[in-house]
């Protein structure tokens, strides 16, 4: 019972202080699933996470879905994923009473101009940071720098992308574990 209160409260710092999507909650999610509570290896929470991004649906609910399964099954994913839609729902139903009054308001938007930045050198430190584990031979670097230009000069859609590198990645290691 223990572990299921530990996940649902750390998805619910998860949700509450992740602005910016998905992406954003990564440095949030590493610290709570890796240094916190051991839950995860950097490299097992990149690997949870990539599977979570290419499923349908909610990155932040689909990770919360696989980090709590992996913790502790299916009882598990429900505490995490409880725990990461408590605080957005509450967050929301607060902001849409108040919204159409604040949008107008310079202090708002000035808030909101520094969270976008603030997500952006979250998402550029998390990037860095999963580069680091992931990028470990010739052959990812490579990957990831096709995935680069198809995704950003070709604009291929990301997940052909992250298909095809899956599938590559396959053919490279010729089915042989690392």
């Amino acid at each position: 019972m223990k572990q299921y209160g530990r996940l649902y409260f750390a998805f619910l710092r998860l949700g509450a202080f992740t602005f910016g999507g998905g992406l954003a909650m990564l440095p949030l999610l590493q610290h709570e699933a890796v240094e916190r509570y051991g839950w995860a290896t950097e490299e097992e929470l990149i690997d949870m996470y990539a599977v979570a991004q290419c499923a349908p649906g909610i990155i932040a609910v689909n990770t919360a879905v696989y980090v709590g399964s992996h913790v502790a099954g299916v009882p598990g994913s429900l505490a995490a994923v409880l725990g990461q839609i408590t605080s957005p729902i509450c967050l929301i139903t607060c902001i849409a009473f108040a919204f159409q009054h604040l949008t107008e308001q310079p202090l708002f938007q000035h808030a909101l101009a520094g969270i976008r930045a603030m997500v952006c050198v979250l998402l550029c430190n998390t990037a860095w940071r999963m580069g680091q584990k992931s990028l470990v031979d010739i052959p990812t670097v490579m990957l990831c720098a096709a995935g680069v230009v198809l995704s950003l000069l070709l604009h291929v859609p990301l997940i052909a992308v992250m298909l095809g590198a899956g599938l590559l990645g396959l053919l490279l290691k010729g089915g042989k574990p690392s």
